[in-house]
C-alpha cells in the first residue's frame, strides 16, 4: 500500500497540478495506509486473543465436563453400595429376628420345663 501511495503522490507531480499539494496528499495517503496497517495489526491481535481466550474456555469446560463426569460415577457407585448395605441389612435384621424369636420360644420351653420340675418336686416342710 505505501508503494501505491508513492507512486500516487509521483503522477500527482507529473500532472503539474502542484508540487507542494501533490506531495502533502502523497504523504497523507502514506500516513493513513500506516494507521490502517496498524489498525489491522491490531485486529488481528484482538482476534488471536479470543481466539486463545476461547481455546482455554474449551479446554477448561472439557475438563470440567470430564471432572463431572468422575463425579457422577462415584455417586453411582456409591448409590449402589448403599443399596447393597440396604439389603445386608434388611437381611440381617430379618437374621437376627428369627434368633430372637427362637430364642424366646427355647427361654419359653425352658421355663416351661422348670416349672413342670418344680411342680413335680416333692415340697419340703411336710407335704
Amino acid at each position: 500500500m505505501e508503494t501505491l501511495a508513492i507512486e500516487q503522490a509521483k503522477q500527482l507531480a507529473l500532472q503539474g497540478s502542484g508540487w507542494a499539494i501533490d506531495i502533502f496528499l502523497g504523504v497523507l495517503l502514506i500516513l493513513r495506509d500506516r494507521q490502517y496497517g496498524e489498525c489491522l495489526k491490531a485486529q488481528i491481535g484482538l482476534a488471536t486473543q479470543m481466539a486463545t481466550a476461547l481455546e482455554h474456555s474449551s479446554v477448561t469446560n472439557a475438563a470440567v465436563a470430564t471432572s463431572l463426569d468422575s463425579c457422577t460415577e462415584v455417586f453411582e457407585r456409591l448409590n449402589d453400595y448403599v443399596g447393597e448395605l440396604s439389603d445386608n441389612v434388611e437381611a440381617n435384621a430379618k437374621a437376627v429376628n428369627e434368633r430372637v424369636t427362637d430364642n424366646g420360644k427355647f427361654l419359653d420351653d425352658i421355663r416351661k420345663g422348670i416349672g413342670e420340675v418344680q411342680r413335680d418336686m416333692p415340697r419340703r416342710g411336710g407335704a
